[in-house]
């Protein structure tokens, strides 16, 4: 477990991650020191004690150093891979911890040697088109058919099948000219090939688009490369560190990746982007894709969230909120939604009141976030009441406005969370906030995503720095939030990606649940009186759910019986139990 360092002043020492034209390997040993001893990364209070040892993680430095040098897997074969990930006979952690990078510089020239050698074949064959008609051969040979025939003969993925497995299943005389990394190049022409292909809508022959193709792979993965030039080499060596730390802290060379996402968008955009309706029977529904900040002349998600609130509490009975495939965004702006359906007064008590204030709308100054959009008069502004904790004091949001002398919107009302596998970060903060508040169920797949962690941006580096926990002290760390109500409709709960989505406990170096955690409460005067509330209204909340799911039983609902493999269909056929589930809420509060 390489930490034992010196104390290093990491905030002075940051300039590191910064834009620099030329890194030596000096320079990524500092910065790797750094991170691991930083108290800006949690790992090192919270993960268990194997998270830096040698054999834990060179492995994830060895395969992110692959996938930045040979993202197309061009330049190795697969056997070169495996000799060369043999971390632990070079101890690359002790290594790199000392200055030294020989392990990294010795992959770094085969690189280059193999770029080189591919470069020249390319020029000399492809580009000069002495090779048409094998390129022609190949990709006629290797149709879709063709294709996953193979792969049922292998018994895996086209991308790792080699040369000497289609030779090994059957003399391809033509293919005898080539070698396994030409042979891979090939394969991306065909893939790049039927892309442009099918975007093309029949606009240009084949011909034209073959010779379109070719130059494309010359020019991003071969002529480029992922490494331009020598002084790139060892900002990819940063980069793989860093990547390896866990799953969302990552460092680019380049800072735009860390610039603000425009918030302006079109009309269209945004109803992708935020809708909000009634629905049959005054349900009101809110579907959001992510948790955006306020543009510049935008709303913020809070700010279309409350003002849709505003405007359909009055007409409806219910609210359900679809946070499905729904990836997150500014923690800011999700506590101030809870803070809109949380009885906030309460919770505080009035000792912990603003003074009253009796501006008028149009003389309330906007803060940077746009809260004070939503301010109204003679309304007694709350300056601390957390709907979030922190493992880290100084993430605590103290300025955050709510009030007192206001009632929650769609109070006492039934309010129902929708989510998916897909529903992480912000999004499972509102729906957790809500669930453990005793004022709304939880509906959908078993589990979320389970991402209970924050990232900040320092300078090029983004650094996993923050557990979150809910004003009780949970985390959902890799366990995401249990669903009140499971349904379990083969194709509604189903994005575009859905099927292939991995949740954060199956991501590598995923960090751990913190062991100690404690409510965003904890050592407040209030800490007993917000226990309490929530403890009640939490009991009054369970034999709710104990009687939803007995109707449910009642009903029989199976996913046998829903046969359709329309997804409209499947849509429909959820909302009508969710409408359901709802009916059943009123009966027992009547």
């Amino acid at each position: 477990m390489p930490i034992n360092l010196p104390h290093i002043n990491e905030l002075s020492k940051m300039y590191i991650f910064r834009t620099i034209s030329k890194i030596s390997c000096k320079n990524v040993a500092e910065g790797y020191k750094i991170l691991i001893k930083s108290p800006l990364y949690i790992a090192n209070d919270v993960a268990d004690i194997e998270f830096f040892n040698s054999e834990k993680i060179e492995p994830f430095i060895a395969d992110n150093i692959f996938k930045h040098l040979d993202p197309n897997k061009l330049f190795f074969t697969s056997t070169e891979i495996i000799e060369l990930k043999k971390t632990q006979q070079n101890n690359i952690i002790k290594q790199l911890l000392s200055g030294n990078c020989s392990w990294y510089h010795g992959i770094f020239k085969k690189y280059e040697s193999s770029k080189l050698k591919l470069s020249t074949w390319y020029q000399k064959d492809i580009l000069s088109k002495k090779s048409n008609n094998f390129i022609y051969t190949f990709i006629n040979f290797f149709t879709t058919n063709k294709i996953l025939s193979i792969e049922r003969l292998l018994q895996k993925p086209w991308a790792k099948i080699s040369l000497n497995d289609i030779k090994n299943l059957k003399d391809f005389s033509f293919l005898g000219e080539i070698n396994n990394k030409e042979f891979e190049v090939m394969k991306v022409i065909r893939g790049e090939y039927n892309l442009f292909l099918k975007n093309n809508n029949n606009k240009h022959d084949k011909n034209f688009i073959l010779n379109k193709t070719v130059k494309h792979i010359y020019d991003v993965a071969i002529n480029s490369g992922a490494v331009y030039n020598d002084k790139d080499k060892n900002h990819v060596f940063l980069s793989a560190i860093v990547n390896s730390l866990d799953p969302h802290s990552f460092y680019k060379k380049n800072d735009e990746i860390f610039m603000r996402i425009e918030n302006n968008v079109d009309e269209s955009k945004k109803l992708s982007r935020f809708q909000s309706k009634l629905l049959n029977n005054n349900i009101a529904y809110i579907k959001f894709s992510h948790f955006y900040n306020p543009g510049f002349l935008d709303n913020s998600i809070s700010e279309d969230f409350i003002q849709s609130l505003k405007k359909l509490d009055s007409k409806s009975s219910s609210l359900i909120i679809d946070i499905r495939d729904n990836l997150g965004g500014s923690i800011d702006e999700v506590i101030r939604m809870l803070g809109s359906l949380i009885y906030t007064s309460k919770l505080a008590g009035s000792k912990s009141c603003g003074q009253s204030k009796s501006k008028k709308i149009k003389d309330t100054p906007y803060d940077n976030a746009g809260v004070a959009k939503l301010k109204e008069p003679d309304q007694k502004e709350l300056l601390y009441a957390p709907m979030i904790g922190f493992n880290k004091a100084e993430k605590t949001f103290k300025s955050l406005l709510f009030f007192c002398n206001r009632k929650p919107y769609f109070d006492k009302k039934p309010i129902v969370v929708l989510i998916n596998k897909a529903s992480a970060s912000s999004a499972e903060i509102l729906a957790l906030g809500l669930q453990e508040a005793g004022i709304a169920i939880v509906v959908g797949s078993s589990n979320s995503f389970g991402k209970g962690t924050s990232q900040s941006n320092y300078d090029n580096l983004r650094l996993t720095d923050l557990f979150w926990t809910s004003v009780l002290g949970t985390s959902i760390q890799k366990s995401g939030i249990t669903s009140d109500i499971v349904l379990k409709f083969p194709l509604a709960l189903k994005s575009k990606y859905y099927k292939f989505l991995i949740t954060e406990k199956n991501l590598p170096r995923a960090l751990s649940k913190p062991l100690n955690v404690a409510s965003a409460w904890s050592n407040s005067k209030n800490e007993s009186n917000i226990l309490s509330y929530f403890s009640a209204k939490k009991l009054s909340q369970k034999k709710l759910i104990k009687f939803l799911n007995q109707q449910i039983k009642k009903r029989n609902t199976k996913n046998t019986a829903i046969l359709s493999k329309n997804k409209k269909e499947q849509e429909k056929l959820m909302f009508k139990e969710i409408f359901q589930i709802l009916k059943d809420w009123k009966k027992y509060k009547n």
